[in-house]
């Protein structure tokens, strides 16, 4: 609306219409740029806060897996197996002490003749 200087007021002409059309559409734009620019920098953000955590997790897994080579190797001498074996109770049959139950009679060995029935 356009109010001219004897106070009455007319129709916007077409030139102000499509000025103010032409506005709102660059305005729309611009904000839309905004957004995908903001939305951009939100991906990058989580893009590379998310490679930063798989750094961490890569070296992490790298000193987990030096410590198991480490253990790994030891575990490959004979000593140490030797050493092992003894500290969970396992022991070797020659190195066992011949097993002797108290109150218990021995067993005797010889073999039962069978007696034949006349």
């Amino acid at each position: 609306m356009t109010i001219h200087t004897d106070g009455k007021a007319s129709a916007p002409t077409r030139r102000q219409c499509r000025t103010f059309g032409g506005t709102r559409w660059a305005i729309g734009v611009i904000i839309g740029l905004i957004a995908a620019h903001f939305t951009g920098l939100a991906l990058l953000n989580y893009t590379s806060a998310q490679q930063q955590a798989l750094h961490t997790q890569i070296a992490r897994l790298r000193e987990q897996n030096e410590a198991l080579r480490l253990q790994l190797n030891l575990a490959g001498d004979d000593h140490s197996i030797r050493r092992w074996a003894e500290q969970m109770g396992m022991v070797r049959v020659e190195e066992q002490p011949s097993p002797i139950v108290m109150g218990v009679p021995p067993v005797d060995t010889r073999p039962i003749l069978r007696q034949s029935r006349r």
